[in-house]
């Protein structure tokens, strides 16, 4: 199952929703119809006046997915003989539009609402504070919700049967229509994850026009966990985005040599340095005065002229 798209349009983008899934369905002998709805998208002032109503917050794949599509519903019509209404089967993948998108009343509550495991199934306990809204409706058989556990909490989506029995189907709206395109939207194909299993007929339309499927008697809590191990087996040592801190370790910087050009000193011319005089001072002894101990210097006669010899 592939297509390719040249040019987006808004034929197209509802096209690309169902992954290709319509040209597939019409190869398929005895598929005499197929249907697309188109909506218009919301504004993000009629979402927020949605949540500002109800007291919840859309995860951010399905606000995305109203902020594109006003709701959802792909059918499809599958007859075995001659083409009577009583034979013919209407497959339908189908999520409702934000004002059906109504809440949901009548199950039992508890002190303090959770999940937890039990003979390998989720079991859903709800409180007074959770609350659960209508993605679709799977006629005398229940109904397919959005489960907040608590109203700051992200939701899920469970199967609601109509004995108010939950059973668990996938975590986000992205992974929900996933599912449905793989089971081709074949009707009751959520009860393949009920330990009722699916009617007869709705196993012989897995088996004419999806032979590969495999599921059946299989829970999804069991796919998971195998899901989980096998990527556990696939990456032992590896864990998927990480960040290894030895990136951020601060390694010595290499030096790279420059050439540079030598330039000689100037030579040094070495001045002889003049010899201190040091003076000493006189020693007094304590007899000697002063006076007695100061030597004088020898008088310096200046030469007399010539004629004073002369006259002499």
């Amino acid at each position: 199952m592939h297509f390719v798209v040249d040019t987006v349009s808004e034929f197209t983008y509802f096209q690309n929703l169902l992954l290709g899934l319509a040209d597939a369905l019409n190869k398929c002998v005895g598929v005499k119809r197929t249907y697309l709805r188109k909506t218009i998208p919301l504004t993000n002032s009629e979402i927020s006046d949605w949540e500002e109503e109800e007291g919840v917050s859309l995860p951010d794949d399905l606000r995305s997915f109203y902020s594109s599509s006003n709701g959802y519903m792909f059918e499809w019509t599958y007859t075995f003989g001659d083409g009577t209404p009583k034979e013919s089967v209407v497959g339908r993948i189908e999520v409702n539009s934000l004002e059906k998108l109504r809440r949901v009343y009548g199950y039992e509550t508890t002190n303090e609402s959770g999940i937890t495991v039990c003979k390998g199934r989720f079991v859903l306990r709800l409180s007074l504070e959770s609350k659960l809204f209508e993605l679709s409706l799977i006629p005398e058989r229940g109904r397919i919700v959005l489960v907040y556990l608590y109203p700051n909490y992200e939701p899920s989506i469970w199967l609601l049967m109509s004995n108010m029995k939950f059973y668990f189907l996938a975590d986000n709206i992205t992974l929900y229509l996933r599912m449905s395109i793989v089971h081709l939207g074949i009707p009751l194909w959520q009860l393949a994850y009920t330990p009722e299993g699916v009617p007869q007929w709705t196993e012989n339309m897995f088996r004419m026009l999806l032979p590969s499927f495999n599921t059946f008697g299989k829970t999804l809590e069991k796919m998971k966990k195998a899901r989980r191990l096998k990527k556990d087996n696939d990456f032992p040592e590896v864990p998927l985005n990480k960040l290894d801190p030895n990136l951020f370790t601060i390694l010595p910087r290499a030096v790279t040599p420059v050439s540079q050009k030598v330039v000689a000193p100037p030579p040094v011319v070495s001045v002889p340095e003049k010899p201190k005089v040091t003076k000493r001072k006189p020693i007094f002894s304590p007899i000697q005065t002063r006076r007695e101990c100061c030597v004088r210097s020898p008088v310096k006669y200046k030469r007399k002229p010539l004629y004073y010899i002369k006259k002499q």
